[in-house]
This record gives C-alpha cells, structure tokens and sequence, in this order.
C-alpha cells in the first residue's frame, strides 16, 4: 500500500530573506553552469548552495561542497533564516502559469511517502537512472541528513475525489519565479481532510514522475542506516521522502518534449547516416533555416506515437523528417523482452533503433555524447552554432503511455518525459535524522 504522513515542514523566514525569490531555484538537474552562478549571486542563502554546489581547488573529504552544504543548511538554521513549522501538516502546492496563451492551474499536495523497493509496493518509477548523479545524491543526503526538495509523483484520479480537499489549507506564502510561474503553498493540519488524502491513496499506484535519482538515493539511504541500526522499526524518518502528489487526470499537468543533441559521436558521417537511416525510415527534406524547423516541427506533431512515428533531424545543414516505414519491423529492430507498449514509444525507437542502433553501431551510446532541451529553437541554433553535431525532434510522451508502460514494471530510457512546470526548490525541506 502507499502510506503517506503529514510533516512538520522547514522553510525560509521571510523576516530574514529579501524575498523568496532570492533564495528559490529550479531543481538541481535542469540548472545550467551559468544558472548557478547567477543563483548564487542573488543571495548568500540561496537554496542552490545545498542542491548544487561548486567544486574548488583544494577540496578534499574534510572540506568540499557536500560539507559546505551542510554547513549552510545547520548555519540557517540556527541563525532563523530557515526555520521548522510547529505543526505537522500536508502542504497543498499550486502552480499557476501560461501555456500556448492559455492560463492553467496545477494542484497537488507534498507529504512523506513511506520508501518501498521497486517490485515490492505500489511505487513504479518510470525511468533508467545513472550511477553517478546517485553518488552525487547519496553524498549530499549523508552529510546535510535532510530532504532538500520533493520527489515529484503522479496517481490518478479521474473522479476528481481529491479535489475539494485540495482547496483547503492556511495561506503560508506565494512567490513569482524567473518564468514567471506563481507558485502557492498552504499547510493543511486538519486530521479529518488528512485522513481523506491517506485514504484515498493507499490503494493507488504512484508513479514517480520526476526524482528516479533522488528515490533510489533514499532507497540506498534507508539501507545504510538500517545496516546502522539493525532494531529500525519501520517508522523512522529515513524510512519517508518528502514527496509532491498530482492527480494524472489534472489538466494542468503537461508534459513537453525532451529533444536530444548529440556532441561528437564516433566517426559522424552525415551521407552514410542518411542512408543508414533511409532503410527504416522515410525521410523528407525540409532545407535549414529556423523558418523551416517551424514547417518541420508542424509535420512532427502528425505523429500520434502508436501507428505513426516522426522525427525530426537536423546535421547542421539540413532539416529532415523521420517517418518509420512499418511499425511491425520494431519486432525485428528493437530487441529484447519487452512489451509491445514500450518498443512502440517513440522514445524506445529514437534510442534503440537510431542513437544505439546506428550511431553506435549497436552498442549503447555514451550517455556523455547526450544532452537535452525542452525548446527546439535552442537546440536548432546549438547544432548550428557547431556546439553538437545532430539534433533530434521528437513528440512528447504521454501520461497515458508512462502508466501502461510502468505498471508492468518496465523503465523507459532517461529523459523520456519532461513534466511542466517544474517544481520550485526551496519551498520546502524536511529533516530525516
């Protein structure tokens, strides 16, 4: 079952800041070099010197950004600038933001969330993680001993049982981000409506949406200390994550496509990818131009991700359009024990049969050589500026397509979602020891 408790949350003492948007962020993974140091320039308590430190010459194991971390984290404290609610409480978190000239709302709840090993509870993730940001993770959690920002999760609700209970909650504040997204929060501390949202969640099946690394991390967390302390009796802090909750059916919950630039990959030849590709794929010329990406993006959205599989490409020179010949070859192209549901996404395709299958020549191609963008336009003028070599154009994943493909227990390749808006860090932490 999914257990979920209220928490007695820590935040900034608006009194001691000028003004949470000084010392917010967006999550750790998205922030670039140059965001950071803006960030931290902003104000010497911005939450980015805990999520994201900066490494300096002479750091060892006794003084190095995990250390300086905690430092910060305990240092805030102390001085009040970050401060512990009195009252355990679920926190309702709203965000409201433009979209295609639409304003929408999304509402959903943080709460702990009570660990359970994949394959064990009703907790699917949906993504493939990497070793190294879980070391990088694991580190930081050993020394600040904290939840420094929410996992974020979906469940379905397509009743819309948990709606009125979301509108309830005492005002705590409200802060404008760099996009500017208003992002709400209010603490809920009633145990009746609390009950509810526990009720109404044990029998569901979560879904992580966002946090694949910062689950498992916990995960591995949770292990160590119960190595350490062999009587753990279940309840302990280490054994929850502070987690946001978001109905799936909620129609403020987007998702965007996760484009991928590809830097240097082995002995490129643009001809002999061409026609590499032209044995599975039709491909049509749209010329070069940001005129033309918009022509070719158009055409991408034809895709509908269960018959019709487009992409787009760009090598520096041309735009094409990717149509795969005949979904039934993906028996033949995409190998493995797989259900039909995974091979057909176009994510599986984009990986298996082009990055891996003819980038690599078969391998898995280096995860380094792979970087992602949300804004097609960007990644066009990276490719052309010559900082990657190819761009690829694909369509979003849907919601519907990561729960058909979780709920049997399968991972897509990471980065197969991008789900919008992100979640603002420094709303809210939350001590595990």
């Amino acid at each position: 079952m999914a257990e979920i408790l209220p928490f007695r949350g820590i935040r900034y003492n608006e009194e001691k800041v000028a003004g949470l948007e000084t010392v917010t962020a967006p999550p750790y993974d998205i922030v670039s070099p140059q965001d950071r140091d803006r960030l931290y320039e902003k104000s010497d308590c911005n939450i980015i010197r805990l999520i994201l430190g900066k490494d300096f010459p002479g750091d060892d194991v006794e003084n190095n950004k995990y250390i300086r971390a905690a430092d910060f984290l305990h240092g805030w404290l102390r001085e009040g600038i970050l401060r512990e609610d009195e009252k355990e409480g679920v926190y309702i978190y709203e965000q409201e933001y433009s979209y295609k000239g639409s304003r929408k709302t999304r509402r959903g709840f943080i709460a702990l969330l009570r660990l359970e090993d994949f394959g064990r509870g009703r907790v699917f993730p949906h993504e493939e993680t990497l070793s190294r940001p879980k070391r990088d993770r694991l580190n930081l959690m050993r020394v600040c001993r904290a939840n420094l920002s929410p996992i974020f999760t979906l469940y379905s609700d397509p009743m819309r049982v948990t709606d009125e209970v979301l509108k309830e909650g005492e005002e705590l504040f409200e802060v404008k981000d760099a996009e500017g997204i208003k992002h709400k929060v209010r603490n809920l501390t009633s145990g009746e409506k609390i009950g509810k949202l526990k009720g109404f969640l044990k029998d569901k099946e979560i879904y992580i949406a966002d946090g694949h690394h910062r689950y498992e991390t916990a995960l591995n967390f949770r292990n160590e200390m119960r190595r350490k302390f062999p009587r753990d009796t279940g309840g302990e802090a280490y054994n929850y994550l502070m987690t946001y909750f978001v109905n799936m059916d909620n129609e403020g919950l987007i998702t965007l496509p996760a484009h991928r630039l590809i830097f240097n990959p082995d002995g490129l030849d643009v001809n002999g990818l061409r026609e590499e590709l032209s044995r599975v794929f039709e491909i049509t010329s749209f010329g070069t131009g940001e005129d033309k990406l918009r022509g070719l993006l158009s055409s991408l959205k034809e895709g509908n991700g269960d018959r019709e599989h487009l992409f787009g490409m760009y090598d520096g020179d041309n735009l094409y359009l990717l149509r795969l010949r005949d979904e039934t070859e993906l028996h033949r192209l995409v190998k493995g024990n797989k259900s039909w549901n995974w091979k057909r996404l176009d994510i599986t395709i984009l990986h298996r049969v082009i990055l891996d299958g003819i980038l690599a020549g078969g391998e898995r191609l280096d995860e380094e050589k792979i970087d992602y963008r949300t804004d097609a336009g960007e990644a066009f003028r990276l490719v052309r500026e010559g900082r990657y070599q190819l761009a690829f154009f694909v369509n979003p994943t849907r919601v519907s397509q990561v729960r058909n493909v979780t709920r049997v227990g399968e991972k897509m390749p990471g980065k197969a979602t991008y789900f919008y808006p992100k979640l603002l860090s420094g709303l809210l932490m939350r001590k595990i020891s």
